[in-house]
């Protein structure tokens, strides 16, 4: 059962299944996901689901291409469908005003630090 996410700049964001019905919050499990083909796969289809066009663009003699999803809004720019997913994430939760603060750099920071004493090890 696919599960998404739809949110407004300022509002709470909303999960929900394909039907548009919110999940019933009796699963028994933590549901786990993972960057790997098959997400990845998810995600284009995804996108596609939101209205994006996709195509990818050359970036030059280092021969580094990226995704390219544009709607009539908004153009998106990554590496994968999962990381263009990520911005739009971003952007659904901040809107323009997407930047960071000085509180999320000094978060991301405490975060990466902390990593190093602190790090699961995941089998």
């Amino acid at each position: 059962q696919g599960l998404g996410v739809s949110a407004q700049p300022g509002h709470a964001a909303v999960i929900q299944d394909r039907n548009g019905r919110k999940p019933s919050g009796k699963r028994s499990e933590m549901i786990k996901l993972s960057t790997a083909d098959a997400i990845e796969s998810t995600a284009y289809a995804v996108l596609r689901e939101k209205g994006f066009e996709l195509h990818v663009v050359d970036m030059g003699a280092d021969n580094n291409r990226l995704i390219v999803a544009t709607d009539k809004d908004h153009e998106f720019r990554g590496h994968s469908a999962l990381e263009i997913l990520g911005l739009l994430a971003v952007y659904e939760a901040r809107g323009e005003d997407w930047h960071p603060t000085e509180d999320d750099v000094h978060s991301r920071t405490k975060f990466w630090d902390a990593s190093y004493n602190d790090t699961d090890r995941d089998s």
